[in-house]
């Protein structure tokens, strides 16, 4: 089956269609090759999306989108807690830095070549 990605709004809509047709008796195997969609597909978006109307779907929307700027955003501040306050980061500059990828705590110009384990 040719993968394709839904938009959240297509994906109430066919969930709302797997409704109508699963309430005139049809099997969930029958509906879903009606979508053209797995059952697994069918299952995962009835458990994330089941019963939502188009209003709760542009609410999820805006909320998923505020959670990963505030994800940002937290991330930031505690990298701005890792710097030491004396020293301000400006990205790639001669300063040294504690390489993140060794075990031990040394240091290395940036963008100088070391052993990454």
């Amino acid at each position: 089956m040719k993968q394709k990605r839904h938009s959240v709004d297509q994906i109430v809509s066919k969930l709302r269609k797997a409704d109508v047709e699963l309430g005139k008796g049809k099997k969930v195997p029958e509906v879903c090759k009606e979508l053209e969609v797995t059952e697994q597909t069918y299952y995962r978006w009835r458990q994330k999306y089941g019963g939502m109307q188009p209003v709760m779907v542009k609410q999820l929307k805006s909320l998923e989108k505020e959670n990963s700027r505030l994800k940002k955003l937290v991330a930031d501040q505690a990298l701005d807690m890792e710097i030491p306050s004396g020293q301000s980061y400006s990205g790639a500059s001669s300063e040294l830095l504690v390489c993140r990828h060794c075990e031990d705590d040394r240091s290395f110009a940036a963008g100088a070549d070391h052993d990454r384990r």
